[in-house]
């Protein structure tokens, strides 16, 4: 089996230049390691369609409890959380007003009695149930939840960065920050570099272009196509996100944040545009969207150099490192999560672009992996089953990151969307 060596070498330098490396990343998954999962189902039957809010509240002194995690669900389904260690309040609420408040006239439930759920280092608490009663039944088994001596706040989790308007030049979007995502995952999240990022108040008369990086990646790798984006149509939104952490949980995490989101604006379009890893990502959120609403908020989608295939390197980074960075088990060949994203079609109402990159002037398709785009193989780009699905696919005579610099792509993009949805 062919290697990048100078990718994966590239890598390694990469850890070693930012000053933590393998020593910062493995005190990051100790953290990890020993966080709590806290999952279950809400049952909100009958369905009405209105979002079902589920909440993890943590008691604290004064009788009062600082929400910890929230989840916006459609109808009854599954919810998931990672918290540190400690005591939680679990409920859920039917939001009929979409103000992120209980109200009087709204349904609602709880874990227990409700019961404090205690929890250690590492553990795995789940099959919690949480079943919403109707606004009288509530108040009998438990009045003071509609309590009026406190007033009712919007739920609000701290240091969340979601719709937050920042300037171009914003320091969290820098290459360093984007390192941090890798190596130093969790503090990464600590210090409140992950979000989804506005340049401008939101506005309804302008579609939301969701911008995903990919590995090690950060907001800065946007900004040309951003410079280049009619913004009299369409107003970009920046996802951030710790690229070093499981797919899986990226877009699990992304897919309730773009859910908040809309709930917040009530947005009819979106237009997701990824990167690289940044496509896997997507992928998986689609996925997850159009099952939990029913057909998604997603109108076109677009990926730029992914690695449908994987990336070779990647299996020689989970061989050979002394610490493993958990996204690159989703980027080994062949992987269950990559090969998973293929198994749900996307929606026919969903047109998808496959923009592809490659180097030099040999022969752009044959069996040599030599034949690549300096990071990802045209084998992995091309993967039949992300071409199947595409209505269209693109290749660049560029690099895997000159390819967003390319004012071709900027004015394809600007097409595009601008084709797409504004016919």
């Amino acid at each position: 089996m062919k290697i990048y060596l100078s990718t994966f070498i590239l890598v390694i330098l990469c850890a070693l230049s930012t000053g933590c490396g393998f020593f910062a990343l493995s005190k990051d998954l100790d953290k990890l390691d020993v966080a709590v999962s806290i999952s279950g189902t809400v049952d909100a039957s009958p369905t009405s369609g209105k979002p079902i809010l589920v909440a993890l509240y943590a008691p604290e002194e004064n009788n009062k409890n600082r929400l910890k995690a929230s989840a916006v669900r459609y109808g009854s389904g599954e919810f998931e959380f990672l918290v540190a260690k400690g005591r939680y309040y679990l409920i859920a609420f039917e939001d009929k007003n979409e103000d992120l408040t209980v109200q009087d006239d709204e349904r609602i439930g709880w874990y227990g009695n409700p019961t404090l759920i205690e929890t250690g280092s590492g553990e795995r608490i789940g099959k919690l149930k949480v079943v919403l009663r109707f606004p009288d039944q509530a108040k009998q088994e438990l009045p003071t939840l509609y309590s009026n001596q406190e007033p009712k706040e919007p739920l609000k989790l701290e240091n969340e960065r979601i719709g937050e308007i920042v300037d171009q030049n914003d320091p969290r979007f820098s290459q360093e920050i984007g390192n941090m995502g890798v190596w130093e995952p969790i503090k990464f999240v600590e210090l409140g570099y992950n979000g989804i990022f506005f340049f401008e108040p939101y506005d309804a008369q302008k579609v939301p272009v969701l911008f995903v990086h990919g590995f090690s990646g950060s907001g800065h790798n946007w900004l040309t196509i951003i410079n280049g984006l009619d913004r009299d149509r369409f107003q970009p939104w920046i996802v951030q996100y710790p690229s070093g952490l499981r797919l899986n949980l990226i877009s699990r995490v992304l897919n309730e944040k773009i859910t908040e989101l809309q709930l917040r604006h009530s947005f009819e379009k979106l237009i997701v545009v990824a990167h690289s890893m940044g496509g896997l990502v997507s992928r998986g959120f689609i996925n997850r969207n159009v099952v939990q609403e029913g057909g998604g908020v997603v109108d076109l989608f677009v990926t730029i150099s992914t690695p449908w295939g994987g990336i070779e390197t990647a299996q020689t980074g989970v061989d050979h490192t002394p610490v493993v960075v958990p996204s690159w088990y989703d980027l080994v060949p062949g992987n269950p999560y990559a090969s998973s994203l293929f198994e749900q079609p996307l929606p026919d109402n969903v047109p998808y672009f496959l923009l592809f990159s490659y180097r030099g002037k040999g022969e752009l398709i044959s069996s040599s992996t030599n034949n690549s785009d300096g990071t990802v193989s045209i084998q992995s780009q091309l993967l039949p089953k992300a071409q199947d699905a595409a209505t269209s696919v693109i290749g660049y005579d560029e690099g895997h990151v000159s390819i967003l610099q390319n004012k071709r792509v900027v004015n394809k993009l600007n097409r595009i969307m601008a084709d797409t949805l504004y016919k």
